[in-house]
């Protein structure tokens, strides 16, 4: 998320004087208690399509909708309105919302790396590209969608990890569609994808020289869903049907794979066919408050955030 975006979700939310709501749309009907639950029709977030198609969040009582966020910070911005009571999005925005004192709460984890070559976020170079691992990228213009993200995070880190110097690399906010063209035609040196667009590249002849998030952790947490504070303490019972719920669908993903990535390619509006290669995340029950505080002290290390932050402050149900 960009910086600038962030503060338009935290000034939007104080100017209507809702923050911290949840009513909006939502609220109890014969169905059971209805959802609306605003996320990005990626990877990270199948457990949400699943836990609707295979009936996970009906059997709590729960009648879940989704809608798609345009950007993280319009998504921030509805959740702390009322607008909708859920929202999924990257952890460092919500790190972010937590450092500048909006009571955002992570509630359940939506996409975590997996080990090595399988994870979902790679680095893209053009096929005849002299990079060879992230060290190369020193100096050079990097492609990601969206400026103080996730990706460029990991991406400052892989850098330096790996010997290279990421104080002198250019980061382009640049949206995921548009990443492979602009490789291929040069006008960046290189681009964080993730998938499906990570996939689209590889078979376009693109070639990955690394995966990122291995620097910041092995087992990184990259998104979760998240509500406010004041949904949280005045529908408890709400959070913990919907926390048992995530936790069926994400079991369900990681041992249906193949019908992940058929839901995905429904829900994304994707040619049939088009996402068997495709990479996913592995799917979590529980957050492990270290891996977080991994992030945070990575975010504190490349000026992500300024005031400090814990876990504690942002996470509902740490293990």
């Amino acid at each position: 998320m960009k910086r600038a975006g962030l503060l338009v979700a935290v000034a939007t939310a104080a100017a209507i004087g809702l923050s911290g709501c949840g009513g909006g749309a939502d609220g109890a009907s014969a169905a059971g208690t209805e959802l609306t639950i605003q996320a990005s029709p990626v990877a990270d977030y199948a457990a949400l399509y699943v836990g609707i198609e295979q009936g996970m969040f009906a059997a709590q009582g729960l009648n879940v909708k989704s809608s798609v966020g345009q950007s993280g910070a319009a998504t921030v911005a509805a959740v702390m309105s009322g607008e909708i009571a859920v929202g999924g999005s990257a952890v460092v925005p919500l790190i972010n919302a937590s450092a500048r004192n909006v009571p955002v709460r992570l509630v359940a984890p939506a996409g975590t790396s997996a080990d090595g070559d399988k994870d979902y976020i790679g680095l893209v170079v053009a096929p005849d590209s002299k990079v060879a691992g992230p060290a190369d990228l020193t100096n050079a213009n990097v492609a990601v969608n969206g400026l103080k993200s996730f990706l460029e995070l990991v991406t400052r880190k892989a850098i330096d990890t790996a010997g290279g110097k990421s104080e002198g690399t250019k980061f382009l906010d640049m949206p995921n569609s548009e990443m492979q063209r602009a490789v291929q035609r040069g006008q960046v040196d290189a681009a964080v994808m993730n998938e499906p667009f990570l996939s689209q590249a590889k078979s376009a002849g693109l070639k990955v020289i690394g995966f990122p998030n291995k620097a910041v952790s092995k087992d990184l947490l990259v998104s979760g869903y998240f509500v406010s504070e004041q949904y949280a303490k005045q529908n408890p019972q709400v959070i913990q049907k919907l926390q048992t719920a995530f936790a069926a669908a994400q079991d369900y993903a990681n041992e249906h794979p193949d019908e992940v990535r058929k839901i995905l390619e429904t829900n994304s509006k994707v040619a049939k066919g088009s996402l068997q290669q495709v990479q996913l995340p592995r799917y979590v029950k529980n957050i492990d408050k270290s891996v977080l505080d991994d992030t945070i002290t990575t975010m504190k290390q490349y000026g992500f955030i300024e005031k400090p932050v814990k876990a504690d402050d942002f996470l509902l149900g740490a293990s």
